[in-house]
């Protein structure tokens, strides 16, 4: 068997007219909001409370530099929802200060998934943002959907019905939409074309069944030719500047987010905010030499993406592009501004370059993920938190270490850590994940702020189902509440659940006490 021959299940394409494409749209309309849930895509990255402040404040900064009174913002494959639902927190904040220009805006969360659209619409921490005007939902699929009708507005949003100003947000999304590769050999130019196979262990051979994507090999032919070919002039532009550039190297076209953008651009009556979070080249430099791009599997599949590309695009129709500085290896952003006319853009300049220039969303994960690996004192929790900006998933990973310097805390801590525990509870989106409302619970009570250490246990139970700890912890906030009835029943469901569970039945027998005790002094 190991002698065989690969079996070959397409060859001599360029990868952007490849059967993979359609594929990815299955994926994500059949595992939904699994696809997330499941870990098989990850996403902490681009969906936190900084990079949403970073986003918001670049936003703001592009309608103070075109004097936008009303603007749409659009996220492109919003997923999950958690960057949405931070996001606009915080532009609706700067709205509230008086530092958000547009007299209306409303954020719209699109994806080809119906299943996550549906997901949205249910969601408890995004219905009041819809209730308010500021949220909608919309399916759109790039290279498909020329237009889009908001689910809960009804407003349609297209060339023939333009909004005044338009925001777009690509995070982790240009790298799965079709790219074709190049290669450059002494300035020589080689259309490189697709040789996909199947892995040796593949048991999926159907090329219509997602299923297939991870059973799947990509290899490359690489030809000579005269020209690109394309029929848009555009593209056939970018790769002789390409090939004129790199000297020596292979690089990718991304033809799928230039058309996607093309598109997109028609349905603004002036010029396009783009921002693009994603793995990839920012920089010309980085092509050169550059091997033929690899395609990543995790149950879907991407590739790295072209930055350069995209900025090259934009400038060429008297757009303005920017791009990161530093180099980072898991994440850039970049901010491009489209149309033949692009206005001055200081404050986007300025507040891009402070952003993402100094201290990119890719520093700041990095020293997140260096820092929940530590033992921080409490203070230091405290000051990693609030850079989050009160990211729930960061108080999580601290809280044990919180908890455990607790009870030495000084009454500013204490205090401070209440103030925390109040923005954490804003922030929160819930994805069946890690038990936020739980962990805050615990703190809350270790501070005896029992009514919202039981608020919070509640809040638990409504989300991840009943847990003989919960209803433990719950009885025993109520019973220092005063509410020895409900207590009593909390404790009860909780020995139902879990019977040999020794507090739970030491907190019965004094509860019953105290019941008993009760209604004899009130005979």
């Amino acid at each position: 068997m190991s002698n065989s021959q690969p079996v070959v299940v397409e060859r001599g394409e360029p990868l952007s007219k490849s059967f993979i494409w359609p594929l990815q749209c299955r994926f994500y309309e059949s595992l939904g909001i699994d696809a997330w849930l499941s870990g098989v895509i990850p996403s902490k990255i681009t969906t936190n409370a900084h990079i949403a402040r970073v986003y918001a404040r670049m936003i703001a900064a592009h309608m103070a530099d075109v004097g936008a009174e009303n603007l749409t913002i659009v996220e492109l494959g919003a997923g999950h929802g958690r960057f949405g639902f931070l996001c606009t927190l915080h532009l609706r904040e700067m709205a509230a200060a008086g530092l958000l220009p547009a007299k209306k805006w409303t954020y719209v969360m699109t994806d080809v998934a119906e299943r996550n659209i549906g997901y949205w619409q249910q969601h408890e921490a995004l219905r009041p943002l819809v209730a308010e005007g500021v949220l909608d939902f919309a399916r759109f699929e790039a290279g498909v959907d020329t237009e889009i009708t908001l689910r809960e507005s009804g407003r349609r949003l297209g060339v023939d019905t333009k909004t005044e100003n338009l925001v777009l947000i690509a995070n982790y999304f240009f790298d799965s939409l079709p790219i074709d590769a190049w290669k450059v050999e002494d300035g020589r130019l080689l259309r490189c074309s697709s040789l996909l196979t199947l892995k040796p262990e593949a048991t999926c051979s159907d090329t219509t069944d997602a299923a297939i994507i991870e059973q799947l090999e990509l290899d490359w032919e690489c030809n000579p030719v005269e020209s690109a070919g394309y029929a848009d002039v555009e593209k056939n532009e970018l790769v002789e500047y390409f090939r004129s550039t790199i000297g020596h190297g292979a690089f990718t076209l991304p033809v799928g987010a230039i058309d996607a953008v093309s598109m997109l651009e028609s349905w603004s009556e002036r010029e396009t905010l783009l921002l693009v979070a994603d793995k990839g080249y920012a920089r010309e430099s980085d092509l050169i030499g550059r091997p033929l791009p690899t395609m990543v599997q995790h149950g879907c599949f991407s590739f790295s993406f072209n930055f350069c590309a995209l900025a090259k695009w934009f400038e060429r129709r008297g757009g303005k592009t920017l791009l990161p500085t530093n180099r980072d290896g898991d994440l850039e952003v970049a901010a491009f501004v489209g149309g033949r006319t692009a206005r001055a853009t200081s404050r986007l300049d300025f507040t891009f370059a402070e952003g993402v220039g100094s201290f990119s969303p890719g520093d700041y994960h990095q020293i997140i993920r260096r820092c929940e690996r530590t033992m921080p004192e409490l203070r230091h929790c405290l000051s990693l938190i609030r850079l989050s900006c009160f990211e729930p998933q960061v108080f999580h990973a601290l809280r044990r270490i919180i908890r455990a310097q607790l009870d030495e805390a000084s009454a500013a801590e204490r205090q401070a850590v209440r103030d925390m525990l109040v923005r954490i509870t804003d922030n929160y989106f819930h994805l069946d994940e890690q038990d936020v409302p739980f962990a805050v619970g615990l703190v809350y009570q270790q501070l005896g702020d029992y009514a919202d250490a039981a608020a919070h246990y509640r809040r638990s139970m409504r989300l991840f189902g009943d847990d003989s700890t919960a209803l433990f912890n719950l009885a025993t906030c109520l019973g220092h509440e005063g509410d020895q009835d409900e207590a009593l029943r909390c404790v009860r469901v909780a020995l139902e659940l879990e019977p040999d569970y020794p507090e739970a039945v030491e907190l019965r027998a004094r509860l019953e006490d105290e019941v008993v005790s009760s209604a004899v002094a009130n005979a």
